[in-house]
């Protein structure tokens, strides 16, 4: 069963798509690149900080998928993070190329799957990078949904935020913090 949201699948769905390449489900657990207890994660040539109190959430697999891990509450208050490899090389020069076609598949995929799209793309760096932010909302479950697309390279990285109404203020705060220390390290 996927704890995983729909527009998070309508996103990776729409890259997928569109840069010429699906994902999900959660365990507690740990792996490469895990230091419980000190609210870093630092692993397959990246790094992030995350808020005291969450644990190490894992999505599912999906193709074609290089890693993915999350950190959070119970889905659907979770923040994943997915590397995915690209057919393109994507650069801050060209990144306004893709914005179209990448919009316009991602709003595909959230009509389809009964969501809706409230806002994006917004052009944002995260680490250094250029990428791009959705937000949305989700039927089932109610909540909503903020979808950061960040190229590195002929990379991608899905940093994908859940949460409900009541864990919303949580969520958000550690979402911003996990976008502010992102850093790839390779």
């Amino acid at each position: 069963m996927s704890h995983k949201t729909s527009f998070f699948t309508a996103g990776v769905l729409a890259l997928l798509a569109i840069v010429g390449l699906a994902a999900c489900g959660t365990a507690r657990g740990g792996g490469p690149g895990w230091r419980p207890g000190t609210g870093t994660y630092a692993g397959h040539g990246v790094s992030f900080h995350y808020p005291a109190g969450w644990y190490q959430t894992t999505p599912g697999g999906g193709r074609p998928l290089l890693w993915s891990t999350g950190v959070g509450f119970d889905p659907p208050d979770s923040l994943y993070i997915t590397a995915h490899p690209i057919g393109t090389r994507v650069t801050a020069q060209n990144l306004s190329t893709f914005i179209p076609s990448v919009t316009r598949t991602v709003r595909l995929g959230v009509t389809h799957a009964g969501d809706r799209l409230l806002a994006g793309p917004q052009a944002i760096t995260v680490g250094g990078m250029p990428g791009l932010q959705f937000q949305g909302t989700e039927t089932n479950p109610v909540g909503k949904v903020t979808l950061t697309i960040v190229f590195n390279g002929m990379t991608w990285y899905d940093i994908t935020c859940a949460y409900t109404p009541a864990k919303a203020r949580a969520v958000q705060r550690g979402c911003a913090q996990v976008l502010r220390t992102f850093k790839v390290s390779r």
